[in-house]
Protein backbone atom coordinates (compact mmCIF):
# COMPACT_ATOMS: atom_id res chain seq x y z
CA UNK A 1 0.00 0.00 0.00
CA UNK A 2 1.47 3.42 -1.02
CA UNK A 3 0.63 6.54 0.96
CA UNK A 4 1.64 10.03 -0.16
CA UNK A 5 2.91 12.38 2.52
CA UNK A 6 0.64 15.36 3.18
CA UNK A 7 2.28 18.64 2.16
CA UNK A 8 2.32 19.88 5.76
CA UNK A 9 4.16 16.74 6.88
CA UNK A 10 6.71 17.19 4.08
CA UNK A 11 7.42 20.73 5.22
CA UNK A 12 7.63 19.64 8.86
CA UNK A 13 10.23 16.97 8.15
CA UNK A 14 12.07 18.93 5.47
CA UNK A 15 11.06 16.63 2.60
CA UNK A 16 11.37 18.42 -0.74
CA UNK A 17 10.50 15.64 -3.18
CA UNK A 18 6.77 16.11 -3.83
CA UNK A 19 6.43 12.63 -5.33
CA UNK A 20 8.12 10.80 -2.47
CA UNK A 21 6.01 7.94 -1.06
CA UNK A 22 6.46 5.39 1.69
CA UNK A 23 5.51 1.74 1.88
CA UNK A 24 3.42 0.70 4.84
CA UNK A 25 3.95 -2.94 5.70
CA UNK A 26 1.47 -4.87 7.80
CA UNK A 27 2.83 -6.67 10.86
CA UNK A 28 1.87 -10.22 11.76
CA UNK A 29 -0.83 -10.51 14.40
CA UNK A 30 1.26 -11.35 17.46
CA UNK A 31 -1.70 -11.25 19.85
CA UNK A 32 -4.31 -13.95 19.35
CA UNK A 33 -7.91 -13.58 20.44
CA UNK A 34 -7.44 -15.49 23.72
CA UNK A 35 -4.41 -13.44 24.70
CA UNK A 36 -6.27 -10.26 23.78
CA UNK A 37 -9.16 -11.21 26.05
CA UNK A 38 -6.75 -11.87 28.92
CA UNK A 39 -5.07 -8.49 28.47
CA UNK A 40 -8.46 -6.80 28.29
CA UNK A 41 -9.46 -8.39 31.58
CA UNK A 42 -6.22 -7.20 33.21
CA UNK A 43 -6.11 -3.63 31.90
CA UNK A 44 -9.77 -2.71 31.42
CA UNK A 45 -11.79 -4.84 33.81
CA UNK A 46 -9.59 -4.85 36.93
CA UNK A 47 -8.08 -2.16 39.11
CA UNK A 48 -4.69 -2.55 40.79
CA UNK A 49 -4.13 -0.91 44.17
CA UNK A 50 -0.64 -1.18 45.62
CA UNK A 51 -0.45 -1.55 49.42
CA UNK A 52 3.14 -2.31 50.40
CA UNK A 53 6.53 -3.51 49.17
CA UNK A 54 9.30 -4.81 51.46
CA UNK A 55 12.76 -6.28 51.10
CA UNK A 56 13.62 -8.92 53.68
CA UNK A 57 16.98 -10.44 54.63
CA UNK A 58 16.35 -13.55 56.72
CA UNK A 59 18.95 -15.90 58.21
CA UNK A 60 18.43 -19.65 58.49
CA UNK A 61 16.48 -21.26 59.98
CA UNK A 62 13.50 -19.22 58.81
CA UNK A 63 9.85 -20.03 58.30
CA UNK A 64 6.53 -18.24 58.14
CA UNK A 65 3.72 -20.24 59.78
CA UNK A 66 0.39 -20.90 58.08
CA UNK A 67 -1.57 -17.71 57.43
CA UNK A 68 -4.10 -16.05 55.14
CA UNK A 69 -3.61 -12.51 53.83
CA UNK A 70 -6.74 -10.40 53.18
CA UNK A 71 -5.05 -9.06 50.03
CA UNK A 72 -3.15 -10.42 47.03
CA UNK A 73 0.43 -11.40 47.87
CA UNK A 74 3.58 -11.61 45.70
CA UNK A 75 6.89 -13.11 46.85
CA UNK A 76 10.17 -12.84 44.89
CA UNK A 77 13.18 -14.76 46.28
CA UNK A 78 16.48 -13.21 45.16
CA UNK A 79 18.80 -15.47 47.16
CA UNK A 80 17.88 -18.83 48.66
CA UNK A 81 15.08 -21.28 47.94
CA UNK A 82 11.63 -21.01 49.53
CA UNK A 83 9.35 -23.95 50.11
CA UNK A 84 5.77 -22.80 49.58
CA UNK A 85 3.07 -24.89 51.23
CA UNK A 86 -0.50 -24.41 49.98
CA UNK A 87 -3.67 -26.38 50.60
CA UNK A 88 -2.92 -28.24 47.33
CA UNK A 89 0.64 -29.25 48.30
CA UNK A 90 4.20 -27.93 48.51
CA UNK A 91 6.53 -26.49 45.87
CA UNK A 92 9.97 -24.88 46.07
CA UNK A 93 10.63 -21.59 44.29
CA UNK A 94 14.08 -20.20 43.60
CA UNK A 95 15.56 -16.93 42.29
CA UNK A 96 14.03 -16.13 38.91
CA UNK A 97 10.65 -17.47 40.04
CA UNK A 98 7.91 -15.90 42.12
CA UNK A 99 4.71 -16.60 44.01
CA UNK A 100 1.39 -14.81 43.38
CA UNK A 101 -1.55 -15.60 45.65
CA UNK A 102 -5.08 -14.20 45.47
CA UNK A 103 -6.85 -12.80 48.53
CA UNK A 104 -7.34 -15.08 51.53
CA UNK A 105 -5.21 -17.94 50.21
CA UNK A 106 -3.73 -20.03 52.99
CA UNK A 107 0.05 -20.57 52.78
CA UNK A 108 3.23 -21.24 54.76
CA UNK A 109 6.82 -20.39 53.75
CA UNK A 110 10.20 -21.84 54.72
CA UNK A 111 13.83 -21.31 53.73
CA UNK A 112 14.93 -24.69 52.44
CA UNK A 113 18.10 -26.36 51.21
CA UNK A 114 21.64 -25.52 52.26
CA UNK A 115 21.11 -21.76 52.30
CA UNK A 116 22.12 -19.61 55.24
CA UNK A 117 20.41 -16.47 53.97
CA UNK A 118 17.18 -15.58 52.23
CA UNK A 119 16.81 -12.30 50.35
CA UNK A 120 13.27 -11.67 49.16
CA UNK A 121 10.79 -9.00 48.11
CA UNK A 122 7.21 -9.19 49.37
CA UNK A 123 4.41 -7.15 47.77
CA UNK A 124 0.82 -6.76 48.94
CA UNK A 125 -1.90 -5.31 46.72
CA UNK A 126 -5.50 -5.54 45.59
CA UNK A 127 -6.30 -6.57 42.00
CA UNK A 128 -10.08 -6.66 41.80
CA UNK A 129 -12.83 -6.31 39.24
CA UNK A 130 -15.82 -4.08 39.96
CA UNK A 131 -17.44 -6.81 42.07
CA UNK A 132 -14.33 -7.25 44.19
CA UNK A 133 -13.29 -10.58 42.66
CA UNK A 134 -9.46 -11.02 42.75
CA UNK A 135 -7.75 -11.25 39.37
CA UNK A 136 -5.14 -13.76 40.58
CA UNK A 137 -7.87 -16.31 41.28
CA UNK A 138 -8.28 -16.59 37.49
CA UNK A 139 -4.63 -17.53 36.86
CA UNK A 140 -4.41 -21.35 37.01
CA UNK A 141 -0.98 -21.46 38.66
CA UNK A 142 0.27 -19.32 41.56
CA UNK A 143 3.87 -19.58 40.30
CA UNK A 144 5.49 -17.36 37.69
CA UNK A 145 8.91 -16.83 36.11
CA UNK A 146 10.98 -13.68 35.61
CA UNK A 147 12.49 -13.54 32.13
CA UNK A 148 15.05 -10.87 33.06
CA UNK A 149 15.84 -11.55 36.70
CA UNK A 150 18.47 -8.83 37.21
CA UNK A 151 16.26 -6.20 35.61
CA UNK A 152 13.25 -7.16 37.71
CA UNK A 153 15.34 -7.19 40.88
CA UNK A 154 16.38 -3.59 40.16
CA UNK A 155 12.75 -2.61 39.54
CA UNK A 156 11.64 -4.21 42.79
CA UNK A 157 14.37 -2.33 44.66
CA UNK A 158 13.20 0.95 43.13
CA UNK A 159 9.56 0.28 44.05
CA UNK A 160 10.47 -0.64 47.62
CA UNK A 161 12.55 2.51 48.04
CA UNK A 162 9.81 4.69 46.53
CA UNK A 163 7.18 3.17 48.80
CA UNK A 164 9.23 4.12 51.87
CA UNK A 165 10.15 7.62 50.68
CA UNK A 166 7.16 8.78 48.62
CA UNK A 167 4.16 6.54 49.16
CA UNK A 168 1.93 8.01 46.43
CA UNK A 169 4.63 7.78 43.77
CA UNK A 170 5.63 4.31 44.92
CA UNK A 171 2.03 3.11 44.73
CA UNK A 172 1.52 4.38 41.19
CA UNK A 173 4.86 3.01 40.02
CA UNK A 174 4.15 -0.31 41.73
CA UNK A 175 0.72 -0.59 40.13
CA UNK A 176 2.23 -0.04 36.68
CA UNK A 177 4.94 -2.61 37.46
CA UNK A 178 2.44 -5.25 38.55
CA UNK A 179 0.39 -4.77 35.39
CA UNK A 180 3.55 -5.16 33.31
CA UNK A 181 4.54 -8.29 35.24
CA UNK A 182 1.12 -9.91 34.84
CA UNK A 183 0.88 -8.95 31.16
CA UNK A 184 4.25 -10.61 30.61
CA UNK A 185 3.01 -13.80 32.30
CA UNK A 186 -0.19 -13.84 30.25
CA UNK A 187 1.64 -13.34 26.96
CA UNK A 188 3.41 -16.69 27.14
CA UNK A 189 1.71 -18.35 30.03
CA UNK A 190 -1.59 -19.78 31.14
CA UNK A 191 -5.01 -18.84 29.80
CA UNK A 192 -7.26 -17.17 32.35
CA UNK A 193 -9.82 -19.50 33.83
CA UNK A 194 -13.42 -18.40 33.20
CA UNK A 195 -15.31 -16.72 35.98
CA UNK A 196 -17.32 -19.14 38.10
CA UNK A 197 -20.82 -19.71 36.77
CA UNK A 198 -23.46 -17.44 38.20
CA UNK A 199 -25.40 -18.84 41.11
CA UNK A 200 -28.89 -17.59 41.79
CA UNK A 201 -29.82 -15.36 38.81
CA UNK A 202 -31.53 -12.91 41.17
CA UNK A 203 -28.15 -12.00 42.65
CA UNK A 204 -26.83 -11.15 39.17
CA UNK A 205 -29.82 -8.82 38.70
CA UNK A 206 -29.11 -7.20 42.08
CA UNK A 207 -25.41 -6.71 41.29
CA UNK A 208 -26.19 -5.10 37.95
CA UNK A 209 -28.69 -2.73 39.57
CA UNK A 210 -26.17 -1.80 42.26
CA UNK A 211 -23.61 -0.92 39.63
CA UNK A 212 -26.08 0.92 37.40
CA UNK A 213 -27.78 2.95 40.16
CA UNK A 214 -24.80 3.46 42.44
CA UNK A 215 -25.16 7.26 42.27
CA UNK A 216 -28.65 7.15 43.77
CA UNK A 217 -28.71 7.64 47.56
CA UNK A 218 -32.20 6.10 47.47
CA UNK A 219 -30.80 2.74 46.39
CA UNK A 220 -31.72 0.50 49.31
CA UNK A 221 -32.07 -3.14 50.24
CA UNK A 222 -35.84 -2.73 50.05
CA UNK A 223 -35.78 -1.40 46.46
CA UNK A 224 -33.33 -4.11 45.43
CA UNK A 225 -35.57 -6.76 46.98
CA UNK A 226 -38.65 -5.44 45.19
CA UNK A 227 -36.74 -5.59 41.91
CA UNK A 228 -36.41 -9.39 42.22
CA UNK A 229 -39.77 -9.88 43.99
CA UNK A 230 -38.56 -11.05 47.37
CA UNK A 231 -38.56 -9.54 50.84
CA UNK A 232 -35.60 -7.59 52.26
CA UNK A 233 -34.97 -10.42 54.75
CA UNK A 234 -34.91 -13.01 51.95
CA UNK A 235 -32.54 -10.82 49.94
CA UNK A 236 -30.08 -10.54 52.84
CA UNK A 237 -30.01 -14.31 53.31
CA UNK A 238 -29.73 -14.95 49.57
CA UNK A 239 -26.98 -12.38 49.03
CA UNK A 240 -24.89 -13.57 51.96
CA UNK A 241 -25.24 -17.19 50.81
CA UNK A 242 -24.09 -16.32 47.26
CA UNK A 243 -21.36 -13.73 47.99
CA UNK A 244 -20.30 -14.31 51.59
CA UNK A 245 -21.14 -10.77 52.70
CA UNK A 246 -24.31 -8.80 53.34
CA UNK A 247 -25.78 -6.61 50.56
CA UNK A 248 -25.42 -3.37 52.54
CA UNK A 249 -21.74 -4.03 53.19
CA UNK A 250 -21.18 -4.93 49.55
CA UNK A 251 -22.94 -1.78 48.33
CA UNK A 252 -20.97 0.39 50.74
CA UNK A 253 -17.69 -1.18 49.56
CA UNK A 254 -18.62 -0.52 45.92
CA UNK A 255 -19.26 3.14 46.70
CA UNK A 256 -15.96 3.58 48.54
CA UNK A 257 -14.04 1.80 45.79
CA UNK A 258 -15.58 4.00 43.09
CA UNK A 259 -14.94 7.13 45.17
CA UNK A 260 -11.25 6.23 45.50
CA UNK A 261 -11.03 5.64 41.75
CA UNK A 262 -12.62 9.01 40.96
CA UNK A 263 -10.38 10.84 43.43
CA UNK A 264 -7.27 9.24 41.92
CA UNK A 265 -8.11 9.57 38.25
CA UNK A 266 -10.46 12.57 37.80
CA UNK A 267 -10.61 16.25 38.73
CA UNK A 268 -14.20 16.06 40.00
CA UNK A 269 -14.77 18.01 43.21
CA UNK A 270 -15.20 16.19 46.52
CA UNK A 271 -18.89 17.13 46.45
CA UNK A 272 -19.26 15.73 42.92
CA UNK A 273 -17.50 12.50 43.87
CA UNK A 274 -19.79 12.07 46.88
CA UNK A 275 -22.87 12.55 44.69
CA UNK A 276 -21.55 10.27 41.92
CA UNK A 277 -21.05 7.49 44.43
CA UNK A 278 -24.44 7.83 46.10
CA UNK A 279 -23.46 9.28 49.48
CA UNK A 280 -26.37 11.21 50.97
CA UNK A 281 -24.23 14.05 52.32
CA UNK A 282 -20.69 15.39 52.14
CA UNK A 283 -20.32 14.92 55.89
CA UNK A 284 -21.28 11.24 55.72
CA UNK A 285 -18.98 10.77 52.73
CA UNK A 286 -16.02 12.19 54.67
CA UNK A 287 -16.73 9.97 57.69
CA UNK A 288 -17.21 6.83 55.60
CA UNK A 289 -14.17 7.45 53.41
CA UNK A 290 -11.90 8.18 56.38
CA UNK A 291 -13.03 4.98 58.09
CA UNK A 292 -12.57 2.91 54.93
CA UNK A 293 -9.30 4.37 53.61
CA UNK A 294 -7.63 5.90 56.68
CA UNK A 295 -7.64 9.45 55.30
CA UNK A 296 -10.08 12.13 54.22
CA UNK A 297 -11.02 12.37 50.53
CA UNK A 298 -8.89 15.50 50.18
CA UNK A 299 -5.87 13.88 51.80
CA UNK A 300 -6.29 10.76 49.66
CA UNK A 301 -6.40 12.83 46.47
CA UNK A 302 -3.39 14.92 47.50
CA UNK A 303 -1.33 11.80 48.20
CA UNK A 304 -2.33 10.33 44.81
CA UNK A 305 -1.47 13.32 42.62
CA UNK A 306 2.29 12.78 42.41
CA UNK A 307 3.48 12.48 38.83
CA UNK A 308 5.35 9.31 37.92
Amino acid sequence: MFIDFAYSNKRQYGIKNETMAEIQESLPDLINATHRQSLRALFLEHEVTMISSYHWRNSAPWHLPWRKCPDSFFLFPMQGHVRVTLETGSTTIKPGEFLMLPDNTGHALELTGKFSWLHQFALHCHIHDRWGRPFLSRIPTPFGKLRARAEWEQRLKEITCLMSQDLAMGQQRGEALLKELLASQLSNGPILTPLPPAGDPRVSVILEKMDRDLASPDLSIETLARGVKITATQLRKLFRRETGVGPQHFLHTLRLRKAARLLRHTTASIKEVAAECGFSSDHYFHLAFRKGHGSTPSEYRKNSMTEV
